[in-house]
């Protein structure tokens, strides 16, 4: 048996992941170490961890990448070169194509040796879409499933299809660049206002303060999407070919009539009716092609479990709308479905190259992904620095006792925020990293939205509920560990609104919807994680529904707006002095804004006053 070092790196969300005796032990993504989002410079701090963590200075058997460079490149200079403007855009591409893309073994061997990790063999090369397809299908709890991967481009593959069986993966469809789902949903986030990579979060958010209106036209004129969920776009309408900008200004005036700059947001921030409506027909088209896209899995393979990673994966309405229209019986999506979880994805497809995955958690019904606690695990030492540095006053307790308080503070109406443990592989926070509150109170959202997270206000907050309680709330066919999809609160707990779209987003957000407003989305909808027995959050929400009577809390990553979750005990302790939280877990140590005002921040008031 051996050990496998899977690196993504130098696009965005570079990462490192470790196959030890063909099991997952550890994943980081290089941003929690250098602080910068998404960042895809190569992993040299998370590698430095891992070593430290797991001995890799004794040696490394095996090093893969997640893709293979040189056939990007292909796809940078010959994709749709097709004009003079086209032609010189490939050139900008290859000249932003430094010696480390192009490069990659030397750059990584450098790495390596930077980092004192041992090793003397031959950089190997995964397929982009078999690193997603095996990040998807190997963590799963499936032992056969039917596996769609949609991103917006790897190396020249934009979406395919797999079939997987115990240790194999066998590739049956593919689609190519520049049609793409994904780049298609970027071009639309960048019309609506957003940063593409990172606003499609918000677009997504966004869509049900909307109104699909441009579904008809987007679908005749933009945008064809196939019986088997693939697409084919109309290029006149987009610039990802030519030009650093994802859609042609043709876009905006088929839309609007006017190729003139159109303001997204209000003066307050306040996003307009016309960004809610690009926002609902850009996820309306999602929903329809991811829905048929997995009929379609099914069809081929004769299977009703899937599992989904790529960008694309990650759109969890989209996700939920093909299990509420029964599509599939199960989904699994990985949870670090972005590059990021091609790290992972590739050392595990080595592994079971080699003969050496070991799947036994399938046979236990459970996922190799241990909760997504996968990295970096704070420590004692660094929890005590920050306490001495800083002269805090802090409350030391043992791990049942310090759930119990956190429950009964979350019941008197204060924010929590946890550092403690392990940290979280992906987007989400599941619980080590996390920010909580209580679900029930109508003016959560807007608090932590704002004085909080530093975001805008329309943001919606995911619940996590036990899981024998979330069929009590929600229409959810089964358990979510991972916050990957959305249901619906059941229609007789819903409260039904008396605001309407005219009255703004910022009206509608303010509304109450439910018994638990802080985590009910204008359209009643919830990214829900369920809590399996053994979690770390199970004894605080129990503690919590012995209080109020009932098991939900607000659950959302401990960060502020731009940031990566936090990662150390220092990060942690900076995010809390410069927000609006009540009590910080570090640890074993509870710390209260209120016990330590010489250290306490103040929140900016412009940022208060938002809205």
């Amino acid at each position: 048996m051996s050990r496998i070092l899977g690196i993504s790196a130098l696009y965005h969300d570079s990462a490192v992941a470790l196959v030890e005796d063909g099991v997952l032990v550890a994943a980081a993504q290089e941003e929690r170490f250098t602080r910068k989002k998404h960042d895809s410079a190569l992993p040299a701090l998370a590698l430095t961890w891992l070593r430290e963590q797991h001995d890799l200075d004794v040696g490394i058997d095996h090093v893969i990448f997640y893709e293979k460079p040189l056939v990007k490149l292909d796809r940078i200079t010959r994709a749709g070169a097709s004009s003079i403007r086209e032609v010189l855009h490939a050139a900008k591409g290859l000249r932003g194509f430094t010696k480390d893309k192009l490069l990659v073994e030397a750059s990584i061997a450098e790495l390596l040796e930077s980092c004192g990790v041992a090793w003397s063999g031959r950089l190997q090369y995964a397929d982009h879409h078999l690193s997603h397809a095996a990040s998807a299908f190997y963590p799963s709890p499936f032992e056969e499933a039917a596996v769609l991967c949609v991103d917006g481009v790897g190396e020249w593959t934009s979406s395919s299809l797999w079939k997987g069986t115990g240790s194999t993966l066998e590739a049956l469809e593919e689609a190519h660049f520049p049609h793409s789902l994904g780049l298609f949903y970027a071009a639309m986030t960048q019309l609506a206002g957003f940063k593409v990579n990172s606003g499609e979060y918000k677009l997504m958010g966004l869509a049900p303060y909307g109104v699909p209106r441009f579904r008809e036209l987007l679908g005749q004129e933009v945008v064809h999407v196939r019986d088997d969920g693939s697409i084919k776009l109309n290029m006149k309408y987009f610039s990802f070919t030519r030009a650093n900008q994802m859609a042609n200004p043709r876009l905006l005036e088929l839309l609007t009539g006017s190729r003139a700059p159109t303001a997204m947001a209000s003066l307050s921030g306040e996003p307009t009716q016309l960004a809610c409506d690009i926002a609902a027909s850009a996820q309306s088209l999602c929903d329809e092609a991811v829905l048929k896209a997995a009929r379609h899995a099914v069809e081929i393979t004769g299977l009703r479990n899937l599992a989904l990673a790529g960008g694309v994966a990650l759109n969890c309405v989209s996700v939920g709308y093909l299990l509420e229209q029964g599509a599939v019986d199960r989904v699994f999506v990985q949870p670090a479905a972005s590059d990021a979880g091609g790290a992972l994805g590739c050392a595990m497809a080595l592994a079971a190259s080699l003969g050496e995955l070991r799947r036994d958690w399938v046979k236990q019904e459970t996922d190799a992904m241990h909760g997504g606690f996968l990295g970096y695990e704070l420590t004692t030492t660094e929890v005590s620095d920050v306490i001495q540095k800083h002269d805090l006053n802090t409350k030391q307790l043992g791990t049942s006792s310090m759930n119990k308080e956190i429950a009964r503070l979350l019941s008197e109406g204060h924010t929590v925020a946890l550092c403690r443990e392990r940290a979280e592989y992906g987007p989400r926070a599941l619980g080590n990293r996390s920010i909580l509150a209580d679900a029930r109170d109508p003016e959560c959202q807007t608090i932590l939205n704002v004085a909080v997270k530093q975001r805008e206000s329309f943001r919606p907050f995911a619940p996590v509920v036990l899981e024998e309680d979330a069929n009590f709330w929600f229409d959810a066919p089964f358990g979510d560990h991972y916050m990957t999809t959305v249901a619906h609160l059941k229609d007789e707990l819903r409260i039904a609104q008396t605001e309407s779209r005219s009255d703004g987003v910022i009206a509608q957000v303010r509304q109450k919807r439910s018994s638990i407003p802080a985590v009910t989305h204008v359209d009643y909808s919830a990214r829900v994680q369920t809590i399996p027995i053994e979690h770390p959050l199970r004894e605080v929400i129990e503690a919590f529904k012995s209080h109020t009577g009932v098991g939900v809390l607000v659950n959302t990553s401990f960060n502020r707006r731009g940031e990566p979750i936090v990662q150390t005990a220092n990060d942690a302790y900076k995010c809390f002095k410069q927000t609006a939280i009540d009590y910080l877990v570090l640890g074993d140590h509870l710390i209260a804004r209120a016990d330590n005002q010489h250290e306490a921040a103040s929140v900016a008031v412009d940022v208060l006053e938002l809205d």
